[in-house]
């Protein structure tokens, strides 16, 4: 089934849960907050941990946030790539209706 069509065939309830995401505080919460907390329990590990597992202790929690912020700006790119496909098929749809692309004057 053709993008559009399926746009067109599904109920409004639906356009309203797709609405309703994650609000940006939620996700910049996430992104960023998550691993400076890392961070930070990594260096109260190395300051306030005992002898045997501090050095241990803080490589694990550092690694933890450096994991979460790689896979957050992944998901970035990759959400990115999604936003040109769909400017792209936007442009071919109004190719197709008009027989020029939308920059072409």
């Amino acid at each position: 089934m053709h993008l559009a069509a399926w746009r067109l065939s599904r109920p409004v309830a639906v356009d309203a849960i797709y609405k309703c995401g994650p609000t940006l505080d939620a996700v910049v919460l996430f992104r960023f907050g998550l691993p400076a907390l890392f961070a930070v329990m990594g260096v109260a590990m190395l300051m306030f941990g005992p002898q045997g597992a501090r050095y241990e202790g803080f490589f694990m929690s550092f690694g933890a946030a450096g994991s979460i912020l790689l896979l957050t700006t992944l998901w970035r790119l990759g959400a990115q790539g999604d936003n040109e496909r769909a400017q792209e098929e936007r442009a071919r749809e109004y190719y197709a209706r008009h027989g020029r692309w939308p920059d072409e004057r």
